[in-house]
């Protein structure tokens, strides 16, 4: 009896056991599936049921290629042949089709076989949220390697022994390795000079010591050439602990090329400046803010004692309202360049006259006038007064007669070269002006002649060149012209004149003009061809009655008074 009870007990505890590890075997959160050599289940648990979907009295009518998808049955078969015969635990990964219960599914499945060899005893792992996860990794990595690879210059991360942990492929290809990956876990040693290497290593212990990003330029030989390199290298800090160097460098030789360039362009121009026998000034904001040397000698102080001291301040006291009209005008954009004579004031207070030419610049990226100045003795004085009253009339000061016809030898040289452009000239005189003589006298006459030519110059362009070329008789040359734009500035000036008394004693005179207007053409050979046309059309407007103006041509419209 007390041996039956022991038996008993023994079974009781063997049935106990047996349902222990039955319940691991069934609600295991993995599924564990046996198969025959010819694939049909023989037995699975509640997990790789449901990874199969299918019911688990279904066993024995199921084969487990059914849940395979078909691209898989392959590498599934394969494991299978070789998991009946190894001795080994053999695995493979495959994916299941979807079923009711969950979507398509990634499993690895570890398997070995009986001891007759007839039966594939398989443990299956649900593997698809790692397979996404390692997915999501390799495309991240992939496009960190693709970021990284398609920037403009190189790139690497170092340990703490300065060995490559990195690169990019620009940086690799700098030293004509075949591949990034060639140079993980190599130094600067094996990749440039002794001398060099060590200077790179000691730049990155200066850096992990100092914690402190370093941003140099180096020069390194490439393919036998030297180039100009930006260096950047910073710390590599992960939770508070250094684990290396990054940095990155990129080819900076055209640049580097440049700014030499554009020391040494400076360096002469400031030679030149320097040197030059002319005094150059820029004033901004009514202060001196660049004197050159000679100009500074020409007024007898040092550079540096006239930068931000006020310009006008050195000017001659009469000629400071002239001076600041005129630097008012160019900071408007009214005159971008003139030229006239000044008197400043030297260091011991003598006055100094000076010609100077003066135009708007920029300096420290705001407008401002820049001078050139040089003094002018009495032979410059005279040669100036010579040139002046060869080219000038003198009762008038406008051009006279062979200054005016150079003028036009000028216009007409220009049309030679470009046909496309334009140019009218004008022929005008005072009506009646003889017997404005003979009945008021030729002061009266110089009068109404001057009164004329300062009409004149009120009216004309810079580019416009108006002479006394007779008695009575003027012309204006109007550069970029046609005959319409002309005529209609004819009129516009006759009028004008028309309006226009003199002062005689008590009373005051009227005076008219007639005008002939023709068009310079690149078909003239000589300036007197246009100039004979122009004056036919003046003794035209003189004898249709005066006081009007006449064209060369029919084409155009004929304007009269």
């Amino acid at each position: 009896e007390m041996h039956n009870e022991e038996l008993r007990i023994a079974y009781d505890e063997a049935d106990a056991l047996r349902a222990r590890y039955a319940d691991i075997y069934d609600f295991a959160p993995i599924g564990y599936v046996t198969i025959d050599p010819e694939g049909t289940i023989l037995d699975v648990n509640l997990a790789g049921a449901i990874l199969l979907g299918i019911k688990r009295s279904q066993k024995g009518r199921k084969r487990f290629a059914a849940a395979i998808k078909p691209e898989y049955l392959p590498i599934f078969n394969q494991f299978l042949a070789a998991a009946l015969i190894s001795r080994n635990k053999e695995s493979c990964e495959i994916a299941l089709l979807p079923t009711g219960q969950r979507p398509e599914t990634m499993v690895r499945i570890d398997a070995v076989h009986d001891e007759a060899e007839q039966e594939c005893r398989m443990v299956i792992i649900d593997i698809s949220v790692q397979k996404t996860a390692e997915k999501a990794i390799l495309e991240r990595n992939q496009y960190q390697r693709a970021l990284l690879d398609n920037f403009p210059f190189g790139v690497w991360l170092k340990d703490k022994d300065s060995a490559f942990l990195a690169v990019n492929t620009p940086f690799a290809r700098n030293y004509e390795c075949s591949s990034a990956e060639a140079l993980i876990g190599k130094t600067d040693f094996d990749i440039t000079s002794k001398e060099k290497a060590k200077s790179r290593q000691d730049e990155d212990r200066l850096v992990r010591l100092s914690s402190e990003p370093q941003h140099t330029e180096r020069i390194v030989e490439i393919g036998g050439k030297e180039c100009c390199f930006e260096i950047y290298n910073s710390p590599i800090s992960i939770d508070g602990q250094l684990h290396g160097t990054m940095g990155f460098s990129r080819d900076v030789t055209e640049r580097h090329l440049a700014i030499e360039a554009l020391k040494e362009s400076e360096q002469r121009f400031r030679n030149f400046i320097e040197n030059i026998p002319l005094g150059i000034s820029i004033t901004q904001d009514g202060k001196i803010k660049y004197l050159n040397l000679k100009g500074a000698q020409l007024i007898g102080y040092a550079p540096e004692e006239c930068v931000g001291r006020e310009f006008l301040s050195l000017i001659h006291e009469a000629d400071r309202p002239i001076i600041a009209e005129a630097h008012s005008r160019r900071l408007a954009g009214d005159a971008p360049m003139e030229e006239f004579n000044l008197r400043i004031i030297d260091r011991q207070g003598i006055s100094i006259e000076f010609h100077t030419h003066a135009s708007t610049t920029e300096w420290e990226g705001r407008v401002a006038t820049m001078a050139i100045f040089e003094e002018v003795t009495d032979r410059q004085f005279a040669q100036a007064e010579l040139r002046r009253l060869a080219t000038t009339d003198s009762l008038t000061e406008l051009a006279n007669r062979r200054h005016f016809m150079e003028r036009m030898g000028e216009t007409l040289s220009r049309l030679h070269r470009d046909p496309e452009q334009t140019a009218s000239v004008l022929i005008l005189d005072i009506d009646h002006f003889k017997s404005v003589n003979d009945t008021h006298g030729h002061a009266t006459g110089d009068t109404a002649l001057c009164v004329l030519s300062r009409i004149l110059r009120d009216e004309l362009r810079r580019e416009d060149t108006a002479g006394r070329i007779g008695g009575e008789e003027f012309a204006i040359l109007l550069p970029g012209s046609d005959l319409h734009s002309a005529a209609a500035f004819a009129e516009r000036l006759r009028e004008k004149i028309a309006e226009t008394t003199v002062s005689i004693g008590n009373g005051q005179l009227g005076v008219t003009v007639s005008i002939g207007i023709t068009a310079v053409n690149a078909t003239d050979t000589t300036v007197d061809q246009p100039f004979a046309r122009a004056d036919a059309a003046l003794y035209r407007a003189k004898g249709a009655g005066r006081n009007r103006i006449e064209v060369s041509t029919k084409a155009v419209k004929q304007i009269g008074a």
